[in-house]
C-alpha cells in the first residue's frame, strides 16, 4: 500500500474535470469491501480503510484474462485446472465479497 484512502482522494480531489493523473504515479491502496456492484462489464467496490472509503471502478477492458499463462507455455489449450480459461474479471466477480480485505 502506498496511500491511506484519504491520501488517494487528496489525489482524486485535486485532479480537474476531465483531467487524468500522471501516468508515472502509482496508487496502491488496501482495505475491507464495504460494498459491491457488479453491472454487467464493470463493477465498483467500496474500500474502506481506517481514514476513509473509496470506490474502485472496475472495467473488464482494462483486466487481462487467466489465458495468458497458456499463451506464454504454462498451461495446455487455454485451460487451467481442467476448466476453460476465464478473464480475470470473472475470477474477481465470483471470488470478492463484501468483507474481504483486498489491495488494489
Amino acid at each position: 500500500r502506498t496511500h491511506s484512502a484519504a491520501a488517494a482522494a487528496a489525489l482524486g480531489a485535486a485532479l480537474g474535470d476531465g483531467e487524468a493523473a500522471p501516468q508515472d504515479e502509482v496508487v496502491a491502496v488496501a482495505g475491507r469491501v464495504v460494498s459491491k456492484r457488479v453491472m454487467g462489464k464493470l463493477a465498483f467496490l467500496g474500500v474502506q480503510d481506517e481514514t476513509g472509503t473509496l470506490q474502485l471502478y472496475v472495467d473488464k477492458k482494462r483486466l487481462g484474462s487467466r489465458d495468458a499463462d497458456a499463451e506464454a507455455g504454462e498451461g495446455e489449450g487455454g485451460t487451467e485446472g481442467g476448466r476453460a480459461a476465464e478473464s480475470e474479471f470473472a475470477v474477481a466477480k465470483r471470488t470478492v465479497d463484501v468483507g474481504d480485505i483486498v489491495g488494489a
